[in-house]
């Protein structure tokens, strides 16, 4: 736990967290020193907010959020304002914005973030009570203006700061990828059970390298030949893809390899083996470099040796099953060096000499209104998505029309806000989440308030409260609650007093804005069965394409690198979106009833043949020459073919089942 905390404050999320932390206070200290508290107040509000915009990124990202981030909360906050003063349009008013800021889903993460704070913009407002909209969104402006000028500075200073530590959480990812591995070779874990832990961190994998992808190759000052810095990232980005691709392939199924390494007894060794590697990663990621090639090499080389031992006494067919273990390993072993050797400023030049057109690999997306258009239709998710906010945020403030004693409701549309997402699982987690740090919270507040007396120490535990917000509002959005539970409360309770309302209050209105979340999704449910069987054919239908290079290559005796990894690439995402997918339905209401069982052993074959087709890749490249011939390819070639086959017919049954279920769910 303690390396784990050491790492993430010297990462990058330390670091935004003490800049979002300084450009919060600075601003508000400043003003009310030379002004008035009220507008120190509304200043530090806008710098703080703005900041839950600002995603790691480029400098293209950095004013992409800024040219969102900063007209949208001058207009909602300023018409906000202004309708507090007539009631009857502060209802309708919050539906638009509500409405408004769910379409922003449709432009991605960056842009939706800034619709998402764009309503708690409106929430602040409500709870602030301006006399002065106008004044009042200047202020709220002038901060989330501040907070991007430093932002963009740095951004300037350390244009780079983001790739790096991109590249460094995508070997932690691989790291994680090793020790999910090693769970195919645990006698006591169920192949079934492996491929659905390998689904879970193949998401992560998949997102992490997307996100090295659109961090380096738009650079293109970085892809010039005479940029030695951005090659030397460049060559370790495909280092890691390669080793990727190392570990997705198999050259026989896990049953057969379980089966023949626990006949030689080599499971557990190549199980320890695996581990080691997975640390070796852990270490290389870290920086320790010359520490990773000498750690576990002699434990490394023991387990090695005891597995030569084994295959030189084994002549049967397991034989073959262990020998061609090892040499995957070797490989994976290879990959890893050649990390190090990268990492440690190596020049050597692992990159193909044909010529490269990155933008294929660059993470599809567009903001624009064309694609904010096409999602006008009640068929769109997001469209759905946008209404039930919309709806959401109308009954949220007609409850605080019904509720005119109580200052704090707008804690309802602010949990509304937090929560609220299209899909069932992701509104959950996040309710509970929410609410567990809310409890946790106030029970840390009571002792401080009624414990300590002098304001400026409760302030010093409010900023400190608050850079433990911005620490882990990435990593963990629990332990964030706790600590943004610890700001709100101290620094109320400093400028306002009463603590015993505003504790109830913090309670009651987040736990009720938390029952409207959950409600909102039954009334306009995001079900992913409605997309379920495109992704399965999606699946079916990349890997196909991916073997069908392949084959293409095979036939005319000619290799092309950068048409095998394209459709490595596309596979492997259709495989995380199928994956994600299959996560949201079995949690959605009512999925426990049904038999997963069909579902899980899709995803399980969909697996086994990508990591086939992965096999037959690295034999076609001459990665494994020396393990299998090509010779050997069109068999396995014909074996793959069987079990797309068996795929597609698992994908039209299981489609029937699923329209079935979704049209008895809709016709109840």
């Amino acid at each position: 736990m303690g390396s784990q905390l050491k790492k993430l404050l010297a990462g990058e999320h330390g670091g935004d967290a003490l800049r979002n932390t300084l450009a919060t206070i600075i601003p508000g200290v400043v003003v009310a020193c030379f002004w008035k508290l009220d507008v120190a107040i509304v200043v530090s509000i806008g710098a703080l907010l703005a900041s839950l915009t600002d995603m790691p990124g480029s400098r293209a990202d950095k004013w992409l959020s800024a040219k969102w981030c900063i007209p949208s909360f001058f207009i909602v906050s300023v018409t906000t304002a202004a309708g507090l003063h007539h009631s009857w349009t502060l209802v309708p008013w919050l539906m638009v914005v509500a409405f408004a800021g769910g379409l922003l889903f449709a432009l991605g993460p960056r842009v939706s973030l800034v619709g998402i704070l764009s309503l708690i913009v409106a929430c602040f407002t409500i709870g602030l009570w301006p006399v002065h909209a106008l004044f009042y969104g200047l202020g709220i402006t002038s901060g989330a203006g501040w907070h991007f000028l430093i932002s963009l500075l740095l951004a300037y200073y350390a244009p780079y700061r983001s790739l790096k530590h991109a590249l460094q959480r995508s070997m932690d990812g691989v790291a994680a990828l090793l020790k999910t591995k090693a769970l195919f070779y645990d006698a006591h874990t169920s192949v079934e059970k492996a491929y659905e832990e390998l689904s879970a961190i193949h998401i992560l994998v998949s997102e992490q390298q997307d996100q090295v992808r659109l961090l380096l190759l738009r650079e293109s000052d970085l892809l010039r030949n005479e940029n030695k810095q951005g090659q030397q990232w460049l060559q370790q980005l495909y280092c890691m893809i390669d080793l990727y691709e190392v570990l997705t392939a198999i050259d026989h199924d896990y049953d057969t390899i379980r089966t023949s390494l626990t006949e030689n007894e080599a499971l557990e060794p190549v199980q320890k083996i695996i581990l080691l590697l997975a640390d070796r990663v852990q270490m290389i990621s870290e920086g320790r470099v010359a520490v990773a090639a000498a750690a576990n090499q002699q434990e490394l080389k023991k387990c090695l040796n005891r597995l030569n031992g084994l295959l030189n006494n084994t002549h049967t067919a397991a034989g073959e099953v262990l020998s061609a273990t090892m040499a995957n390993i070797h490989q994976i072993l290879d990959k890893i060096d050649q990390i190090g050797f990268v990492a440690n400023r190596g020049d050597k030049n692992i990159l193909s000499t044909e010529t490269v057109d990155y933008t294929h690999f660059i993470p599809a997306g567009s903001v624009s209104w064309k694609v904010l258009s096409s999602h006008f239709t009640r068929k769109s998710d997001v469209f759905r998505f946008a209404l039930r906010w919309a709806l959401l945020f109308g009954a949220g403030g007609v409850a605080g029309f019904l509720l005119p004693d109580f200052r704090y409701t707008y804690w309802v549309l602010l949990t509304i806000a937090i929560v609220a997402r299209p899909t069932f699982a992701v509104t959950q987690r996040r309710n509970l989440q929410r609410i567990k740090g809310t409890i946790i919270g106030l029970m840390i507040c009571l002792p401080l308030i009624y414990f300590i007396d002098s304001t400026w120490f409760l302030l010093a535990i409010a900023w400190l409260a608050l850079y433990g917000f911005f620490l882990f509002n990435q990593p963990n959005y629990t332990i964030s609650v706790v600590f943004i539970t610890i700001t709100a409360i101290v620094l109320l309770n400093i400028h306002q007093g009463a603590f015993q309302e505003l504790l109830g209050s913090r309670a009651a209105f987040t736990l009720l804005g938390a029952a409207l979340a959950i409600l909102g999704w039954f009334l306009l449910p995001v079900k992913q069965s409605h997309q379920f069987s495109k992704l399965k054919k999606a699946v079916i239908q990349t890997n196909q394409d991916y073997l069908d290079i392949i084959v293409s290559c095979v036939n005319d005796q000619y290799v092309n690198n950068q048409d095998i990894r394209l459709a490595r690439k596309k596979a492997h995402a259709a495989l995380a979106s199928f994956s994600e997918a299959l996560y949201q339905l079995r949690r959605e209401p009512g999925s426990s009833k049904n038999d997963w069982s069909r579902e899980l052993q899709f995803q399980s074959i969909s697996y086994r043949a990508n990591s086939l087709v992965v096999g037959i890749a690295l034999s076609l490249t001459g990665s494994r020459s020396g393990t299998n011939a090509l010779s050997q390819i069109r068999p396995r070639i014909d074996y793959l073919k069987s079990l797309f086959r068996e795929l597609e017919s698992m994908q039209q049954n299981s489609r029937n089942i699923i329209e079935n279920q979704t049209y008895l769910t809709n016709e109840g």
